[in-house]
């Protein structure tokens, strides 16, 4: 397993007071009582797909979002720790050992993780700032309380109940900073994202979509069902174009009724179903035992009589009694039958009152039997006036393509002019945030969610203070770091390609746009046929474009990558010796490559040469490329030339022919393609040039 930097969240667990609660009991018992303890915090983080890294004699250290990134990871870490606090750790009757009160701590931020050992002894672990932190949280945490991070409040503020702990100072930081605790009491907002998410600014540039959306509504009224798909990117507007629209139908009385697939659950069989039935029926969207109690007795009580026999199938995945025998006898096959016949029985109840909207959020994260069910439902719904709009990534497979009631709507990014009237509408038309505008535009690269978290990465480092609308520039800022929460979106595609996939985007991440599968083949030291399979894997995956969709920038036998931020994600995870080892292959796969004598290619050897530490053919290369540079600023009236990269290349450029900030070419052509910042920190100090 390779050490890589990721983003995730840590998560310590403490049982107070353990040694004055099991003062009177003997070790054998102590240890029974902390072993079921330490179980019930175990079975918490692995029902959220977390990592137990240490086991701390009382306590537990767990990992969301490593070894495998996790865009939610923050979101689990807190349910994870939810369910700890909730959960019902037995006394022990021997002694009378009361039940466990427990302290929990948890930060959000990036990590070194990897396979650490120390005197015969290993585990995976994780290193860096984001632990110690996480560990003073717990130790500052009120016993039953949950402490957080600021960090990790951002990434839940619209999912997870907090208020606010004040600003505190933690040994061994020299700032205090700012603590928020969880609200343990009431949970209600997870299942619910959607209408808890903030607005910054007014839909922009979906104007046609939303047009669409209202039309196929009316177009259900009269002729019966009609599924729409809307497929984009991470980011890219889709939920906040269903919350738009849900609140537009709102208002004119038609009924929505809204269920999201949750990455956290998709292990869980029915989870979405459960979450679907759930919406049909009315159930409250909290996790408030009274208040859930309450409505599933009222369910029971009122449940009609046309719907007898669906309702062991509903109290199956609601849980509102126990199963008679009956269900138990039940196959899997046939169970999943009565689930979908009850389902078609709620959705033909509900259209009794008129058209509605049903919405399935991320159906792509949706379990595999919750998937199989809707597959076998829709084309059941042809003859109701319902319209079911789903939304996934470009990288969902589904089986409704082909079919006469479905249509798909791709949200495309949006335009330069779109995202500058976003920029303005979440920055203001102060002076000084003006420049800012431009340079977080280009990063964005037309992904709404993108921009807002470059936006909130600027409040929180202290360079923009004011109010949404209304910013100012407090100070000039250097390079814009990938924020966290992006990092862990871009990451989790990442992860999950096959090992073989994953390093060949890392040696095209090295390499830079744009990206050949000839120098891949030669870096991964596989034939053409091999490179170019694994190459379309990252296309498949929404990483990178083929050369058919690169065309225009690269010519047609080039990739690239889909979005500049992936480059720097993909970048970023990699360890100082894994950058100096792929630099190393770029430069052998470079310089065997016809034309490597060519002054043009001096910049990019030398740039991977020093990379990889080949010093005498980084000072060679260094000169060439340095005389090169030298001779065009003569030609060129005192202006010197960028120059082109690796032979062939050039300079990645995005939409609109727009820079790539990571793609500097210096008088020595080190920072050519120099994407990360580990390398550019190793450049400094070795005194690149």
């Amino acid at each position: 397993m390779l050490t890589e930097n990721k983003q995730v969240s840590v998560l310590f667990v403490d049982v107070c007071n353990s040694t004055s609660l099991l003062q009177h009991v003997d070790p054998e018992e102590a240890r029974a009582y902390l072993g079921r303890a330490l179980d019930r915090l175990a079975e918490a983080v692995e029902t959220y797909g977390g990592t137990v890294s240490q086991l701390l004699g009382d306590g537990l250290v767990a990992l969301f979002g490593a070894p495998v990134a996790q865009e939610d990871h923050a979101l689990r870490a807190c349910l994870a720790a939810l369910k700890m606090q909730r959960a019902s750790i037995p006394a022990h009757d021997v002694g009378g050992v009361v039940s466990p009160t427990l302290r929990i701590g948890i930060n959000s931020g990036e990590v070194l993780v990897g396979i650490v050992g120390q005197y015969r002894w290993s585990h995976y672990g994780a290193d860096g700032k984001t632990i110690h932190l996480a560990s003073r949280l717990e130790k500052m945490a009120p016993p039953g309380g949950i402490l957080i991070s600021a960090a990790t409040q951002r990434l839940v503020a619209q999912q997870i109940d907090t208020r606010t702990a004040g600003v505190r100072i933690v040994r061994g930081l020299d700032d205090p900073i700012e603590v928020h605790e969880v609200v343990v009491e009431t949970e209600s907002s997870a299942a619910a994202p959607l209408t808890r998410k903030q607005r910054w600014a007014p839909l922009i540039g979906r104007e046609d979509t939303l047009r669409i959306l209202e039309g196929t509504l009316e177009t259900v009224q009269r002729s019966g069902m009609r599924t729409i798909g809307l497929c984009g990117d991470a980011g890219i507007g889709k939920s906040r174009l269903i919350v738009d629209w849900m609140d537009s139908l709102a208002r004119e009385g038609v009924e929505v009724c809204f269920s999201q697939a949750r990455g956290y659950a998709s292990t869980r069989a029915y989870s979405t179903a459960t979450d679907l039935t759930a919406s049909l029926v009315g159930l409250p969207q909290t996790s408030a035992a009274d208040i859930r109690h309450s409505a599933k007795q009222t369910l029971i009580a009122k449940w009609p009589n046309d719907g007898a026999e669906h309702l062991a199938a509903v109290n199956d995945l609601l849980g509102l009694a126990a199963p008679d025998e009956a269900w138990l006898a039940l196959n899997p096959a046939q169970r999943r039958r009565r689930i979908g016949e009850a389902l078609l029985w709620l959705v033909r109840r509900r259209v009794r009152s008129g058209a509605f909207l049903l919405v399935l959020e991320d159906v792509f994260l949706a379990d595999r039997e919750s998937r199989r069910l809707f597959e076998g439902l829709l084309p059941k719904l042809q003859a109701l006036p319902v319209l079911i709009c789903v939304t996934y990534r470009p990288d969902f497979d589904h089986q409704w393509r082909r079919a006469s009631w479905f249509s798909e709507r791709v949200i495309e990014p949006l335009g330069d002019g779109e995202m500058l009237q976003l920029a303005r509408a979440c920055l203001g038309d102060d002076p000084s945030v003006l420049g800012v505008m431009t340079e977080l535009v280009a990063r964005a690269d037309g992904n709404p969610f993108f921009l807002e978290q470059l936006v909130f990465t600027l409040i929180d480092d202290g360079s923009l203070e004011g109010t949404p609308g209304a910013y100012r520039l407090q100070r000039p800022f250097g390079e814009l770091r990938v924020p966290g929460s992006i990092a862990a979106v871009i990451g989790a595609r990442v992860d999950r390609l096959p090992e073989a996939a994953k390093s060949a985007l890392e040696a095209a991440a090295i390499l830079g746009d744009p990206i050949t599968h000839d120098l891949v083949a030669a870096m991964q030291a596989v034939d053409l046929e091999r490179a170019e399979e694994l190459l379309g894997l990252c296309v498949a995956s929404g990483l990178l474009t083929s050369p058919d969709q690169a065309r225009g920038s690269h010519g047609s036998h080039a990739f690239a990558f889909r979005h500049a931020l992936v480059r720097d994600v993909v970048l970023g995870v990699l360890t100082r010796a894994r950058l100096k080892a792929l630099h190393r292959q770029a430069f052998l796969a470079l310089h065997a490559q016809p034309g490597a004598a060519d002054v043009d290619a001096a910049p990019a050897l030398a740039h991977h040469a020093f990379g990889g530490e080949e010093w005498e053919q980084a000072a060679r290369f260094a000169v060439k490329s340095m005389a090169r540079a030298i001779s065009r600023s003569g030609q060129s009236g005192g202006r010197p030339a960028a120059g082109k990269g690796h032979p062939g290349g050039t300079a990645r450029r995005g939409r609109d022919d727009r820079p790539d900030p990571g793609a500097r070419a210096s008088a020595g052509g080190h920072w050519r393609n120099a994407g990360s910042r580990a390398d550019r920190r190793d450049l400094r100090q070795h005194g690149a040039g």
